[in-house]
């Protein structure tokens, strides 16, 4: 089920009644005679159906796996960035797709190796392919984290027979194909255990066929794997000569191969571990080796083994692991890089060449892969025989996928172009616009004002962005916390600018407050200003300070307090889904947003004193004072903790009087 398979060198026959041998033919001339090159109709011979026994008795196809099926496959077609890949003997026949899981916390990902010049870069999930993988795991009761999507253009496209590599599978699980469009043919042929001396011997070779038809799902379990081999092979049958099923979809075929992987790289592919590397864990990581034909070839030797054993012993034979991840070839248009940007082209003229002048304008190495003319068809009859366009004009734009830790995925022209601006362009921080909060009800939730607006001024001037941009160009996403989050307006600043604040967009932005009006308040005002390209939403708690979150975890924290000298709210809960509003309710909750307790300083010194356990070792808080507080008194404060590893320094200040008092932006970081 995989993109390539090893050329195992097996005599090109099969039983008599598979390959038409005349009874009379002697075992000498059958050790020099070849195979006719005319491919036989394997759907005219029995196939395996639901509930029949295959291979080695852990394997099962069902039919009408999922209820909208013709619309799957037209979506699947039409959303999934098809790509060709190339082996030894050249362009593999078929079009094909990597997608699978994303970590959101460090951009790790599952990797499945086999004999490829260069393994195929993972993408995120499509919506459809997501439908497909949900409904397969209910099924086979464990996870499936990898997909290899496969598209067969007609009867000329076949996969070789082999046996799937396992080196990255976790032991146990199942292997799934699931098939929407044309019906083709698998053949499972049990491998060949000792040397062909006589026609008995070729006999002795089961032979199965199953038909995979539209909306069918092919589970085959790791035993099998072991003792058959499988593949489709070419069919080169004229069109009067097919049926319905074969035909249907215009001959197209999209197979859809999960797996359930235990071998992982880090974001940019320049670590790996896990199952089938050296190192088994993450903390102990080695770099991926790519090009370097010894070690290849020693990868590929295993790979062969397993090809050909049918009692294969997996731990003696890839137990120590390969670190290999391209074979013989960096992916076309990388300059030697693991990672790549990619830009999968619309086929529309204007739409491609804005997007390619843009990137040329920022100097950024991208591969660029061009649509496929298959999706230029239009109506085509489906498996029941309806007419049906399979292509969507409102799917055909340009895409792009950068090398953040995400890979972030960003679509259509416009919104590429202002990613790029916004992450690659020059810094433009008096351009950046106030998110709009139009929609709060200010009489329950703290109205922004000169102490919110110096925040943002701070955080996006010219010494912070340089700062933040040092300070988190490596690692995993930052963690974004903004406590006592109120209207929502510095948080969604952060987000909608982050590329141009941070120099990163993979953020995981939070907020917490007390005040469960402020909490839904600022969820709306994030979905509201940020950016349709940021696709990884946190979340805001109704909580205290930081409590929600564990040790070391917050990157960048932010932080309002309630700093006017007054004495504290008794702390109460009022809800906020069916309670009708009150003065008494209005008032306290407007109270939690500026009573400081005395000096204003009661809940910022809590916070203060537990950020050692807050923040993470290259993180950072920001936290507002206003002149009562004394806040170079908090400054020397810092300073002093824990041998001195600690550093403050004033970043922002307000140029007049905010209000009744001059206001103060503190930073506070470890020092190295």
């Amino acid at each position: 089920m995989e993109a390539l398979s090893t050329n195992v060198h097996t005599l090109n026959v099969n039983d008599s009644q598979n390959v038409g041998l005349d009874a009379s033919t002697t075992q000498n001339d059958h050790r020099l005679k070849k195979k006719s090159r005319a491919w036989q109709d394997l759907s005219t011979f029995p196939s395996k159906l639901p509930g029949d026994q295959i291979g080695a008795g852990d394997s099962f196809i069902s039919y009408e796996f999922l209820e909208d099926s013709h619309e799957i496959f037209v979506d699947i077609l039409n959303e999934v960035k098809w790509q060709t890949m190339s082996h030894a003997t050249g362009e593999v026949p078929r079009l094909v797709c990597c997608q699978g899981d994303i970590d959101l916390r460090d951009g790790s990902m599952p990797v499945y190796r086999h004999p490829s010049d260069f393994s195929l870069p993972l993408l995120k999930w499509d919506n459809s392919v997501i439908k497909v993988k949900k409904a397969a795991t209910e099924i086979i009761g464990h996870p499936l984290n990898h997909v290899l999507i496969q598209l067969y253009r007609g009867g000329t496209d076949f996969i070789s027979e082999h046996s799937d590599k396992t080196l990255d599978v976790v032991p146990g699980s199942k292997i799934v194909n699931v098939s929407f469009g044309a019906q083709r043919t698998m053949r499972l042929r049990s491998k060949r255990t000792r040397v062909v001396e006589s026609m008995d011997d070729i006999n002795t070779r089961i032979t199965e066929r199953i038909h995979l038809p539209h909306n069918s799902i092919f589970v085959m379990g790791l035993k099998t794997n072991e003792q058959f081999l499988h593949g489709i092979q070419p069919d080169k049958r004229s069109h009067q000569d097919l049926n319905d099923v074969e035909t249907a979809y215009g001959g197209f075929r999209i197979s859809l191969t999960f797996r359930y992987i235990g071998t992982y790289l880090s974001y940019d592919s320049k670590l790996i571990w896990g199952i089938g590397a050296t190192s088994k864990d993450l903390s102990t990581a080695h770099p991926t080796i790519n090009c370097a034909k010894e070690t290849s070839d020693e990868m590929l030797h295993a790979f062969g083994i397993e090809n050909q054993s049918t009692n294969f012993a997996r731990q003696s034979i890839y137990g120590n692991g390969f670190d290999v991840l391209h074979l013989n070839q960096f992916p076309s248009q990388t300059n030697g890089l693991c990672d790549i940007r990619m830009l999968f082209m619309s086929g529309l003229k204007e739409q491609d060449e804005r997007v390619l002048s843009k990137l040329k304008e920022y100097n950024l190495v991208t591969k660029i892969i061009n649509r496929p003319d298959l999706l230029n068809l239009g109506l085509v009859k489906n498996s029941v025989g309806q007419i049906i366009s399979i292509i969507k004009s409102e799917d055909q734009c340009v895409t792009f996928r950068d090398v953040d830790q995400l890979h972030s995925t960003i679509q259509k022209t416009d919104e590429i172009c202002k990613y790029l601006d916004r992450t690659y362009g020059p810094i433009i921080t008096s351009q950046l616009p106030t998110p709009s909060t139009s929609h709060v009800s200010y009489d329950r939730v703290y109205e922004p004002a000169e102490d919110s607006f110096l925040l943002l001024d701070t955080l996006s001037s010219p010494e912070e962005t340089q700062f933040l941009h040092e300070q988190f160009s490596k690692g995993n996403s930052p963690l974004i916390l903004e406590v006592g989050v109120g209207s929502g307006v510095v948080l969604a600043f952060m987000v909608a600018n982050a590329g141009i604040i941070i120099g990163r967009t993979d953020i995981l932005p939070f907020g917490t407050d007390l005040n469960p009006f402020a909490c839904n308040s600022a969820i709306q005002t994030i979905i509201k200003n940020a950016d349709n390209t940021f696709n990884n939403m946190g979340t805001i708690f109704n909580a205290d300070l930081a409590t929600p979150f564990r040790s070391n975890q917050v990157d960048i924290l932010i932080f309002n307090p309630p700093y006017v000298p007054a004495p504290l709210p008794r702390f109460t809960s009022f809800d906020n889904t069916g309670q009708k509003p009150s003065f008494e309710q209005d008032s306290y909750l407007l109270e939690l947003s500026y009573a400081g307790g005395e000096d204003g300083m009661e809940v910022t010194n809590r916070l203060i004193e537990d950020l050692p356990r807050i923040l993470s070792q290259t993180g950072v808080a920001y936290i507002l004072f206003c002149k009562q507080n004394r806040p170079q008194e908090v400054i020397s404060r810092i300073k002093s903790w824990n041998d001195n590893k600690w550093n403050a320094k004033i970043v922002g200040e307000s140029g007049k009087k905010a209000g009744w008092e001059k206001l103060s932006i503190v930073r506070i970081w470890r020092s190295f």
